[in-house]
């Protein structure tokens, strides 16, 4: 087979996420076959039904993460072989002061059924997001001027995103933010036709590097577009009743890749990979409960294990969270040195302790945090703290959130897109969308703004780095874990490099020839 020619989150509270074309997110690579050494199809097994809609995407299900991007791309995308942010359906991207944008779109770019795609679709699209404001993608865009008019309904369009002629879009920011290319690289932004349907069939009409061919059975193929550069002519979805099924198929040879449910292992000639869009963290109060001395937070440091917490949570302490930030495109290890036990820590948790502190912890009532919450309880009890798990269900835990009870919780940060700006943000930042816990600091506020504000970008992601480092010292947020599904893959299949919640590049998937 030759190349061809260019043809909220179910575990608790949850966050955003968030380039220019050429930006170096890491120095990570994985070898492809070539053309005559590779096979023309991937099968993959999948338990259940796919959602491919753009708009409604969750983090947690990882299938309709991946059928979206393989079916639509979005202004931007983000190449997880090269790890930067690359045009897709705009070439190119100009601003002179990164508040004032202009994406270029390829005049020639059409539909998968062949219609013309123009900067008014691209308008529509993002926009489309926009209203559905329950949803992750929608607070990225808030970024955008006159997005807080345009969702309280005082204005009837979002302003700062227009259509300039039919071949170049233009998007108008509160505040300069160069990292707008990489927001719009999460597949939320796939751009989709007017009213045509997202089931997954023949007929949903897309904009990516692949398209629905069949649906046959169990049995959903789709085929790379006649103009899509892709290592693989089709990738195959392979309806089991469970991942057991699933991981039997892989080890028989019918199929290449397929989830691992909890505790299973690979079977033998194959490899295993986190696709991870999500961090469980510790939310730690600024105002209740004995969180309200800042010392305390940094006597919680001292108590506890992380190592132990991912452990307990997923029997694997390779899942503990260097920073808030997930994805795996690039994180800036914050905790590298916020997150570990120092003299001072250990001398401020003996001094809590001996209050004889009670405190209580919310967790939304699941297994894997459950889990991690039973560990964590276990690991203050033992320092000295008296802890009371509260189990309840999402609403419970936005009631006390909105009552000013929280004293700790268990916290998701999640989101698809490869910066670090909105995880920080909605999390941290004095009016965070996120910002559960009360923390407040000005130094933190200005670092965002000026990493936003800076071009270079060795420079920002610099600048993010430190506010992080400076907000973690605080310890608002305590990251523990990763969060996400585990896949296998027969060593055949090459390119796999699960980014940002998305398991692997359709543009760069392979499977070599056995």
């Amino acid at each position: 087979m030759g190349l061809k020619q260019r043809i909220v989150v179910p575990l608790g509270v949850c966050l955003l996420t968030a380039g220019c074309a050429g930006d170096a997110r890491n120095e990570v690579g994985a070898a492809e076959p070539s053309a005559e050494q590779s096979v023309g199809v991937l099968k993959m097994a999948v338990v259940g039904p796919i959602s491919p809609d753009p708009t409604m995407l969750n983090p947690a299900n990882e299938l309709d993460v991946l059928a979206a991007d393989l079916l639509y791309d979005g202004l931007t995308r983000f190449d997880a072989t090269t790890r930067t942010v690359v045009p897709a359906v705009a070439t190119a991207w100009h601003t002179t002061d990164g508040s004032s944008w202009t994406f270029d779109l390829d005049p020639t770019r059409t539909f998968t059924d062949g219609s013309a795609l123009t900067a008014s679709d691209v308008v529509r699209a993002i926009t489309e997001v926009g209203t559905r404001r329950a949803t992750l993608g929608a607070g990225i865009l808030d970024v955008i001027a006159g997005y807080k008019e345009f969702t309280t309904g005082t204005a009837d369009h979002l302003a700062g995103l227009t259509e300039v002629d039919p071949t170049h879009v233009a998007v108008r920011l509160i505040a300069p933010n160069y990292e707008l290319p990489a927001m719009l690289a999460d597949p939320t932004y796939g751009i989709t036709p007017s009213d045509a349907p997202v089931a997954m069939g023949p007929g949903l009409i897309g904009s990516g590097p692949f398209a629905v061919a069949t649906v046959e059975g169990d049995v959903t193929t789709l085929v790379a577009v006649s103009d899509s550069e892709t290592a693989v002519d089709s990738i195959e979805f392979h309806q089991y009743p469970d991942e057991g099924a699933g991981l039997t198929a892989l080890a028989d040879g019918k199929v290449q890749l397929a989830g691992l449910g909890e505790g299973a292992d690979s079977p033998p000639d194959t490899s295993s990979y986190l696709v991870s869009s999500a961090t469980l963290g510790l939310a730690v109060s600024a105002t209740n409960g004995p969180w309200a001395d800042p010392e305390a937070h940094q006597a919680l440091i001292a108590a506890i294990d992380r190592a132990g917490v991912a452990k307990a949570a997923t029997g694997e302490q390779a899942r503990v969270a260097d920073d808030l930030v997930p994805g795996g495109f690039g994180a800036v290890a914050a905790c590298a040195k916020a997150c570990d036990a120092t003299a001072a820590s250990k001398a401020a948790l003996k001094r809590l302790v001996a209050t004889k502190p009670v405190v209580h912890l919310d967790v939304l009532d699941r297994a894997e945090p459950k889990a991690a919450a039973t560990e964590l309880e276990r690991q203050l009890d033992a320092a000295g703290f008296r802890v009371g798990v509260r189990a309840g269900t999402g609403d419970a835990l936005e009631s006390r959130l909105t009552s000013g009870e929280l004293e700790l919780m268990l916290y998701v940060v999640a989101g698809l897109t490869p910066s670090p700006d909105p995880y920080l943000t909605a999390a941290l930042a004095s009016r965070g969308s996120g910002n559960v816990t009360g923390f407040e600091s000005a130094r933190f506020d200005a670092a965002i703004a000026k990493a936003r504000a800076t071009k270079d970008l060795g420079r920002r992601l610099g600048t993010y780095l430190e506010a992080e480092e400076l907000a973690l010292a605080s310890a608002p947020i305590l990251p523990l874990m990763q969060l996400g599904q585990r896949y296998a893959a027969s060593t055949r299949v090459t390119g796999m490099l699960p980014a940002a919640g998305v398991l692997f590049d359709g543009r760069t998937i392979a499977v070599a020839a056995g």
